[in-house]
């Protein structure tokens, strides 16, 4: 992935730097390739640090973590140089569609930059679409696949009356420890809840806040992201209405 060259040890010139490459640009391109930037040295700063330390780095930067995993993952899709999907950055696509685009999975936008296309669009199509519209095509190609998805399960091949008894009974204990670790899950951050002070909810706070950021960085799930990130918007905007 391309680098932008600054002092990693300091932090007032490495916030200054990651600020500047998010800065907002008349040029859609420039703009475009200074996210994945930024992304980049953000992947720098969460690898130079020790475990449970990148959510206190970025408090240091003054970078939000919302901002910081978007662009994270905006670098992982189209930041690695000879691979077809990096050259969509290139197209003058703006930020805003090119963060739209890294919904879709690696194998996706290498075939949609090679002359493909995505539920029945070419790049072509996108990049004389606008953002909302942009943002209907993926909704819909998501929507095709949990459909095909299910499909699928319900096609396959029945299994044999033991067969299918030990699975559901597998299934079944399989389910239960799930929901038991989940039920154990509540009950201790409950009780976590209950007894902390400013200074432990901000560690508690920090940590999930690490954990979700983690899930998303190692894998795509739109499901979590949408969630986690409805979740801040709820509570940063009540904050700031309070104030």
């Amino acid at each position: 992935m391309d680098t932008i060259k600054f002092n990693h040890s300091d932090a007032t010139n490495q916030a200054d730097a990651i600020s500047l490459l998010l800065a907002k640009s008349d040029d859609a391109q420039a703009e475009a390739m200074d996210l994945i930037r930024a992304g980049v040295q953000l992947h720098f700063i969460k690898n130079s640090n020790p475990h449970g330390g990148f959510i206190n780095r970025l408090s240091e930067l003054g970078i939000s973590h919302r901002v910081a995993l978007h662009s994270m993952r905006v670098a992982l899709k189209f930041g690695i140089a000879n691979t077809p999907r990096a050259t969509i950055a290139k197209t003058g696509i703006g930020k805003t569609k090119l963060s739209l685009l890294a919904r879709l999975d690696e194998v996706t936008l290498d075939l949609l930059a090679s002359g493909g296309a995505y539920n029945d669009h070419t790049l072509d199509d996108i990049l004389h679409m606008s953002a909302r519209e942009l943002q209907r095509v993926i909704q819909s190609g998501e929507n095709i696949i949990c459909e095909r998805t299910l499909t699928n399960k319900g096609d396959t091949p029945s299994l044999s009356v033991d067969d299918e008894s030990d699975k559901e009974a597998e299934i079944k204990h399989s389910d239960q420890n799930e929901e038991n670790k989940k039920q154990y899950c509540r009950e201790l951050f409950r009780v976590a809840l209950r007894y902390s002070g400013v200074t432990e909810l901000d560690i508690l706070t920090k940590s999930i806040e690490e954990l979700i950021s983690c899930s998303l960085a190692d894998k795509y799930c739109p499901g979590l992201n949408a969630a986690s990130y409805e979740v801040y918007n709820k509570f940063m905007i009540n904050r700031r209405a309070a104030k």
